[in-house]
């Protein structure tokens, strides 16, 4: 059996990086008070509700100020953190190209569309969708305490970096399976 795809020999993934962007979301969590309680956050949520996302992603009822900052950081800065994380991997770890030539089209295609299945979900999660964990039935515990929505938000970001890493590698080389079949 002949293997085929891209593999790394050696996987440096960028540890501090991801703590670095994780600390912001419990800087919120215990600096930023649960409800609005004066003039400057006030300001601060008229700006969210007017240019920003404010009816978004998964947020609890139980801290709707804290849960609204934290789901804007994540939606506008975990893209871009995303494509350094990446570059960062991919920049310090070293990666196996093997063969292409024997990959079927419908397996190429099933996996261009399965990793596209999964961004669209994550898009409608965090940007289209309003969840609130509060009163959610299995995720109630992330929603009622600010230490475990943070975690909870932490493992969207990391779910982030991951899907955009496998996008690299999906849509980067599986294409040129789907165009060029085996001979």
């Amino acid at each position: 059996m002949i293997r085929q795809g891209v593999k790394f020999k050696k996987m440096v993934t960028p540890y501090y990086f991801m703590l670095l962007t994780w600390t912001p979301l419990f800087l919120i969590i215990f600096f930023v008070p649960d409800d609005i309680d004066g003039t400057y956050y006030s300001l601060i949520d008229k700006f969210i509700d007017s240019y920003m996302i404010s009816n978004a992603g998964t947020w609890s009822s139980n801290f709707p100020f804290t849960s609204k900052l934290i789901i804007n950081y994540i939606c506008f800065f975990a893209p871009v953190f995303a494509i350094i994380f990446c570059y960062l991997t991919l920049y310090r770890s070293t990666l196996e190209i093997l063969s292409f030539d024997n990959i079927s089209r419908s397996k190429a295609f099933f996996y261009v569309a399965g990793l596209t299945t999964i961004i669209l979900f994550i898009i409608y999660i965090l940007y289209i969708d309003s969840t609130d964990l509060a009163n959610s039935r299995k995720l109630a515990a992330f929603g009622r305490y600010k230490f475990l929505y943070a975690i909870y938000s932490s493992g969207l970001m990391y779910i982030y970096y991951i899907v955009f890493l496998s996008s690299y590698f999906i849509y980067g080389f599986l294409p040129r399976a789907i165009i060029n079949p085996q001979r």
